[in-house]
């Protein structure tokens, strides 16, 4: 998955919502900033900071699958 380690910016949809992913525009702190989407109700559900493009992704998905309901068996 080190495909992404040199993209600067990333859009992708994910279990129903958006994830945008790009450099943090803070040079002083770099890294990559990620946003969660929910393009439906056009709302930020979530976001947040990493070292790297692959960890803003992996971090970005596993809030998705938070936001998905949890059913009981």
């Amino acid at each position: 998955m080190d495909t992404y380690s040199t993209q600067q910016i990333c859009e992708e949809g994910y279990n129903g919502l958006m994830i945008y992913a790009e450099a943090n525009p803070d040079h002083w702190r770099g890294g990559f900033i990620w946003t969660l989407v929910d393009e439906k109700n056009a709302e930020i559900t979530d976001e947040g900071l990493a070292f790297t493009m692959e960890d803003a992704l992996k971090e970005a998905r596993h809030a998705a699958d938070q936001k998905l309901p949890h059913t009981s068996e």
